[in-house]
């Protein structure tokens, strides 16, 4: 019998992680958020422990390199940091990683909406197949949401101040994005034009404005921001902060019990066929709330906190990538991102920094479909995806079917958390909060819900309060 087959046969042992000192850590989840908690524990001498149910650290930080011919790569999770990221440029500084800005964008903008695709060149109006306003007009939409966007930030102030929530945060989130959108001034039509266009706009008839807002300051708002990401994949970053990490992080390892004892935290872990029990004088739990409802606490949580494990929605995401022989969409000088109200809904050029310019080199066109739509194309096959995928794709930039090579996919349950009316400020308080000896993090548990800033901000934030509790 091999010692490993052997091994998984013994009962569940009690594990002691490291030698007694500093608080002992146990960091549950690998991506942006339980990397940052445990490096910053690490630095300040904790020893620390990160649990994670897959073979690569990151997350919802993918980077996808296969199928792809000649080098080509595409982001499959976070796309691109802004200029207001400063926690993560923080990061790729200290840990040498390169962090590039985008190039902007000098060609036209394509859009197919209501059965018409058009080109809109940067910085002149579009002609909108929409009853907007004169001033709406000029603006398109781009303009329209940041206008509102950048209104409300001003209106609900700095979050750093301890009052932030309790002011203008609550009275947003007690509307839906798209009443936002009606109360700010924005006509019916140009609410329309704004759910095809924006995003986090796919599910604007239930999402929390505040969560529109937060997320807003992060995504392309104000338009002059710049957008940062990691020439030869965003992945760097993790893997990075990973390879400082080394050996204290676990790899397949997926938690199913936390229990709380009196000075000690108790973690059922498996791994592989073995079942394991860990113990630790804290925890750091970033696991998205859809994979959490799958763990057992003893005791169980407090009220509001099993609250908003239990009911917290994640917004779908499905992303279909289209390898090309070539970037044809350069031959009519147009930019390959595209807003459209297909199946596709968005479509974007990758990698997002060019390899080339040349219209002879391949390229990739993805498929950036969220919400309802999403959900749509979660139901078909993977063939039936990429048929669909296609034949809208030859509406936006005609020849795609000639010069299609191969396709990949892929689908989140839990792209990004989607708080509904009045759970955020309901919730976030709380989740802030130590549960006794388990402190929670994530990018659902962040000033800046559903990004990669937002996830760092969150676990650096968990980890200064086990610092200085």
């Amino acid at each position: 019998m091999r010692r490993r087959t052997f091994l998984s046969l013994l009962p569940a042992v009690t594990a002691p992680l490291l030698a007694k000192g500093r608080d002992r850590v146990l960091v549950l989840g690998a991506g942006l958020s339980g990397l940052a908690a445990a490096l910053e524990l690490s630095e300040a001498g904790h020893p620390v422990t990160v649990l994670e149910t897959r073979q690569i650290p990151g997350g919802r930080v993918l980077t996808l390199r296969t199928p792809f011919a000649g080098g080509l790569y595409a982001e499959a999770g976070g796309i691109a940091f802004p200029d207001n990221a400063t926690n993560a440029l923080r990061y790729a500084r200290d840990l040498h990683v390169e962090m590039k800005r985008l190039p902007e964008s000098t060609t036209p903008h394509i859009y197919y909406l209501r059965g018409r695709r058009f080109r809109v060149n940067p910085g002149e109006p579009g002609d909108w197949p929409y009853q907007l306003t004169p001033k709406e007009a000029a603006l398109g939409p781009d303009g329209i949401l940041a206008g509102i966007v950048t209104k409300l930030n001003t209106d609900m102030g700095p979050r750093t101040k301890p009052n932030w929530l309790q002011n203008a945060g609550k009275r947003f989130d007690r509307m839906a994005t798209i009443d936002m959108l009606r109360n700010n001034g924005a006509s019916a039509e140009a609410q329309e034009l704004l759910r095809w266009t924006a995003w986090y706009t796919a599910s604007a008839d239930t999402q929390s404005a505040l969560q529109a807002v937060l997320s807003g300051m992060m995504i392309g708002l104000p338009q002059e921001q710049a957008a940062h990401a990691v020439p030869g994949g965003n992945d760097a970053l993790p893997k990075a902060m990973a390879a400082k990490l080394g050996k204290r992080i676990r790899y397949n390892a997926t938690v199913t019990r936390i229990q709380q004892l009196k000075d000690k935290v108790r973690v059922t872990v498996r791994e592989g066929n073995a079942i394991r029990t860990l113990e630790a004088d804290r925890i750091v739990c970033t696991l998205p709330f859809s994979a959490l409802r799958e763990v057992e606490f003893t005791p169980v949580l407090s009220k509001v906190k099993a609250e908003a494990v239990a009911q917290l929605k994640y917004e779908n995401v499905t992303r279909l990538f289209f390898q090309m022989k070539r970037r044809y969409w350069a031959d009519a000088r147009v930019s390959g991102d595209a807003s459209t109200d297909t199946s596709l809904m968005q479509v974007l050029e990758e990698p997002r920094h060019p390899m080339t310019t040349g219209v002879d080199s391949p390229g990739i066109l993805e498929a950036y479909t969220q919400g309802p739509g999403a959900l749509s194309m979660k139901s078909y096959s993977t063939e039936e995806r990429v048929r669909i995928g296609l034949n809208d794709l030859e509406l936006v930039h005609p020849g795609a079917h000639r010069e299609f090579v191969s396709a990949t996919h892929q689908v989140w349950d839990n792209a990004y958390s989607k708080y509904e009316l009045g759970q955020f400020s309901a919730w976030y308080p709380e989740l802030i909060k130590p549960e006794g000896l388990v402190y929670f993090a994530g990018e659902h548990i962040s000033t800046l819900p559903g990004t990669m800033e937002g996830a760092l901000e969150s676990g650096i934030r968990a980890a200064n309060d086990i610092l200085h509790r």
